[in-house]
């Protein structure tokens, strides 16, 4: 289907919070008491997440550009929790559904998808199995440190002939397209920011 014959749903752009996100995974920020360290005063450690995989982690650093605020395809991820982390200041939007959301042709409902503005201060921590889209920047050129593994990102180029992936068993990658599934161009409604560059 051509995103341009098909009517629009938008969601709002929720404020993260670790108990807003905590249905998704976890949102990771200084909160709480620092944890005891040698150097006292001089270093506050916190333990913000924790990272959970099956199979061994690799770090992605990931240079994003401003694209528009559709979410094309929710995919989803049951051998790690994958992180997100914003570097330079630089904000990050995430777009989510439960891992047990209820599915409707085999994607969440879209009732079910929440958009989240990431601080370029915090991260996200994706628990399993939860159904996302790849972060959209807010700052064109903005740069992502992402964990994945290797399995994933050997196929992430790979489209099958139906625009989606469905190698979950190989490669721990469910994508799918929500606009052929859907059948709806699923917006996300940045209006209230102060500063969002064109996507055109």
């Amino acid at each position: 289907m051509d995103p341009a014959d098909a009517h629009s749903v938008t969601i709002p752009l929720e404020t993260l919070t670790r108990d807003s996100f905590a249905q998704f995974g976890e949102m990771l920020t200084v909160v709480g008491s620092p944890l005891p360290h040698v150097y006292g005063a001089a270093i506050e450690p916190y333990r913000a997440g924790r990272v959970q995989a099956v199979t061994g982690v690799e770090w992605i650093f990931s240079r994003h550009f401003v694209r528009e605020f559709r979410v094309q395809y929710l995919e989803r991820h049951t051998q790690f929790t994958q992180t997100m982390i914003p570097l330079g200041g630089d904000p990050l939007i995430v777009a989510v559904a439960r891992a047990d959301a209820p599915l409707q042709d085999g994607l969440p409902r879209i009732g079910e998808v929440h958009a989240f503005l990431v601080p370029g201060d915090a991260a996200v921590n994706l628990g399993l199995g939860t159904w996302h889209e790849v972060p959209f920047p807010v700052v064109d050129g903005s740069v992502a440190l992402l964990t994945s593994h290797a399995k994933l990102s050997a196929g992430w180029a790979q489209l099958g002939e139906d625009g989606e992936i469905h190698g979950a068993a190989e490669t721990d990658e469910e994508k799918c397209d929500v606009l052929a599934r859907a059948g709806v161009r699923l917006m996300i409604d940045v209006s209230g920011l102060a500063s969002v560059p064109s996507a055109t």
